[in-house]
């Protein structure tokens, strides 16, 4: 064996190589040996038609392709330095190479590249050094800026790339540290999760309000954008949530200018616009078709009015021909047609939870009821009965609410917002544990599963049903003001301890409005002293200062039992009045007749006890 320089002319690729795949890409290698050098001889052997290169061939390749190019360094242009073997020992040489390697870890890369950086390199002499993109060198140096303690787990296989990666999302080490040491169960700590959290007061750049304002027109205003160095735009955050609503509300007010131009009696721009929190408080104007066109006459317009609101899809979305409560009578005066539809919708008290903010929480509650529930395989069973019971003897009409849904669309009668917001509780991602341990068990093919269910025991069968019955159950409300069971009294039926499982958190007072917060404060039992200090307190840093007066146990209104009625009194009995000489004789009462006359008695004493 010796180190013997080769021309290049002399070399060439060979079979007795054991590595077949992988290696394709050589521009990154090519790029260091014109920096650095060949910094790994190859190994070689001796045949007829020159040297084959047992052990290197990604490195010929690259040589191959700077000589291509003119680029290969002139200390390599007169040979490659070669350690020449045996032929009997190229197998096992190329065989040792390729097992014995051991990559660099992605934690000491990154630190390499932050010293770089520390030594005066810019990134583009680095990227160009080792042959990568400037992004991949920003990434490797945004992950060398994780904080030390969470990259030593990383060296120690105690969290994932993928994890560092979202962490890496900001830069401030005391958050990073403070969201992972938060982070106690394997579900918190997926990269979506932590991202969740780090950017909860934030807004997505792909929701609907920010593709409305759009990122240029944000950032002109003077906001700050948070970009995922490992992501693309759809992946940035908004910083300023409340700049972006601003904006937003300013585009809908140009857009509603245009419209009050054709005569109605108000135009309102509005950021929501939601059919069963808001379109019930307006009637409809009379109107007609021309074509597919729906238009309203002059004396319509004049007692009328249009929404400029947000879509969905991130465009301005308008509603004409709305008729507030208090112009109905005004409309049917000067048309001469009554408004359809639309009802007086109550006012909103301040401090009052919105409709939105108690669907959150009978979403929340609802994946609690369902993980309680698919324990309970007797009541999960006279659940489902009494909704078969409805539609068999009733017409599926009774007047009480649909708890197990037995049928329904796909994904659930939930709208989207609501869906992901109940997907983030502890109780759903076990109730997705529990399916993945039912998919196991049943047969993969589902002309099998029928045939299976039925060899099972009967305890078996229960608790599959009472899996599937609790994954069906839906205590969200789909309007506002419903007079007919809540989520607290499906609760209340699968004898569920919501205030064991749910308690109030940071992120969820976050969602509130600063008035409701303080008022839900003052009904857990916070004193005026406290609560005058609250109201100081800036509205970002209310949650954390108000979490610590809501005691163990705490539940909102909209997950609270109804209250027990109380006993009614008894009525005290009657006088008998003076007997006459006719009933002077003595009558023997019948024990039912005795039994009757003490039932108020005994009812009052038992109203008493309770």
């Amino acid at each position: 064996m010796s180190i013997q320089a080769i021309p290049l002319s002399q070399l060439h690729a060979t079979y007795l190589n054991v590595r077949k795949t992988g290696g394709a890409s050589v521009e990154s290698l090519a790029a260091s040996i014109v920096h650095h050098g060949l910094i790994h001889n190859l190994t070689v052997t001796r045949n007829d038609s020159g040297y084959a290169v047992v052990a290197g061939g990604r490195r010929l390749k690259a040589l191959q392709a700077l000589q291509e190019a003119g680029t290969l360094p002139e200390t390599l242009a007169a040979g490659i330095p070669c350690r020449v073997i045996e032929d009997g020992q190229s197998r096992e040489a190329s065989l040792a190479e390729n097992v014995m390697r051991h990559a660099m870890h992605p934690a000491d890369e990154c630190d390499a590249f932050a010293r770089l950086v520390d030594d005066g390199l810019p990134v583009s002499e680095i990227a160009a050094r080792f042959g990568q993109s400037e992004l991949f060198v920003r990434q490797r140096l945004k992950l060398a800026n994780v904080a030390p303690d969470i990259l030593a787990d990383y060296r120690a296989g105690n969290a994932t790339l993928e994890q560092m990666m979202a962490l890496a999302l900001t830069d401030d080490q005391a958050v990073q540290l403070r969201v992972w040491k938060a982070a106690k169960n394997e579900w918190q700590r997926e990269p979506r999760r932590l991202r969740e959290v780090i950017t909860q007061q934030e807004l997505a750049a792909d929701s609907s309000l920010a593709k409305f304002v759009g990122l240029a027109a944000y950032e002109k205003a003077g906001g700050q954008v948070r970009r995922d160095m490992f992501g693309t735009d759809a992946d940035a955050f908004l910083m300023d949530a409340e700049l972006a609503e601003k904006l937003a509300l300013e585009k809908l007010e140009r857009t509603a200018e245009k419209i009050r131009k054709e005569g109605w009696l108000w135009v309102e721009p509005r950021l929501k616009f939601e059919y069963y929190q808001h379109r019930d408080g307006f009637g409809n104007a009379p109107s007609e078709y021309k074509g597919s066109k729906e238009t309203w006459s002059a004396e319509a317009k004049a007692h009328a009015g249009a929404i400029v609101s947000l879509g969905y899809n991130g465009q301005a979305e308008i509603k004409r021909g709305l008729v507030r409560p208090a112009d109905r009578k005004a409309m049917t005066a000067a048309t001469g047609e009554k408004v359809s539809g639309g009802k007086d919708k109550p006012a909103h008290k301040p401090g009052e939870l919105s409709f939105a903010a108690v669907q959150r929480l009978q979403a929340e509650a609802s994946d609690i009821i369902a993980l309680d529930l698919s324990t309970k395989p007797k009541v999960a069973i006279a659940l489902l009965a009494a909704e078969l019971a409805d539609s068999v003897f009733y017409d599926g009409w009774v007047g009480s609410r649909t708890f197990v849904h037995i049928s329904r669309e796909a994904g659930g009668r939930m709208h989207g917002n609501i869906a992901k917001i109940s997907g983030r509780a502890p109780a759903a991602n076990r109730m997705d544990d529990q399916l993945k341990e039912w998919k196991a068990l049943l047969p993969r093919n589902r002309s099998d599963a029928r045939a299976w269910i039925l060899r099972q025991d009967e305890a078996t069968v229960e608790k599959l049903l009472a899996f599937l019955v609790a994954r069906e159950v839906d205590g969200v409300e789909v309007s506002a003001g419903s007079k007919k069971e809540t989520v607290a009294d499906l609760a209340d039926m699968t004898q569920t301890d919501l205030s064991a499982a749910w308690s109030p958190t940071e992120e969820w007072l976050a969602t509130l409005p600063k008035a409701a917060i303080l008022d839900l404060a003052k009904g857990a039992g916070a004193p005026e002293v406290e609560l005058a200090l609250l109201r100081n307190v800036a509205k970002a840093n209310l949650p954390g200062a108000a979490l610590k007066h809501f005691p163990e146990g705490w539940l909102p209104p909209p997950l609270r039992p109804r209250s027990a009625p109380k006993a009614k009194k008894a009525a005290p009995p009657k006088k008998s009045a003076a007997p006459t000489k006719a009933a002077k004789k003595p009558v023997t009462k019948k024990p039912a007749a005795r039994k009757a006359k003490n039932a108020p008695e005994k009812k009052a004493a038992k109203g008493r006890a309770k």
